[in-house]
């Protein structure tokens, strides 16, 4: 059984889709403080939005967070979209302390979404946690999200006279891999 922790919509494109395995969600020590930051202060702390501590579920299990860092000594995998540990202002300590975790070997893989997340993260480890450079990437892979083929070949997609028509939709044009794809646009052009 793998154990999730939130069930938006990154989640369940992400992680939730897999059929033929058993999820289950589980309760989350900082999602009570950000719950009662938020009724009672009315402002979230965002250091505690991507931390995770449940010292009641069993070593055995995994869990699979989005963005996030397992900070007691289950199993776990994280999905990011451009670099881990995402705790926006904290303490150097408390960073110091989730990219331990991240090192540590109850981290199973971390997966990038795109290959520009896994250069963002090459590079945060490089300029700020060169020490755990070599083990946290070696359990690092890119693993696009996955979306069932809309076309099995090319010569499936209609045809357009005058070349191809691309379009982005969404935000965040080079934290999703827009750099790439202008690359790949140029590359086929000059050959």
């Amino acid at each position: 059984m793998i154990f999730h922790t939130h069930k938006g919509y990154p989640e369940i494109r992400n992680i939730l889709k897999t059929p033929e395995v058993e999820f289950s969600q589980t309760i989350d020590i900082f999602k009570f403080i950000s719950h009662f930051s938020f009724k009672f202060l009315k402002k979230i702390p965002t250091w505690s939005l991507n931390l995770y501590f449940n010292p009641f579920v069993s070593k055995n299990n995994i869990i699979h967070f989005f963005n996030g860092i397992c900070l007691s000594r289950q199993k776990w995998i994280s999905t990011f979209e451009t670099s881990l540990p995402r705790l926006g202002k904290v303490p150097a300590l408390v960073e110091r302390i989730a990219v331990k975790k991240m090192a540590a070997s109850n981290c199973i893989k971390l997966l990038a979404l795109s290959n520009c997340s896994y250069n963002i993260q090459k590079r945060y480890l490089q300029q700020n946690w060169p020490g755990y450079l070599e083990k946290i990437l070696n359990k690092t892979i890119v693993l696009h999200p996955p979306q069932p083929l809309l076309i099995n070949n090319l010569r499936d997609k209609p045809s357009i006279k005058n070349g191809l028509v691309f379009t982005f939709v969404g935000n965040q044009f080079f934290g999703k891999g827009g750099k790439e794809i202008l690359n790949v646009f140029n590359s086929t052009l000059t050959d």
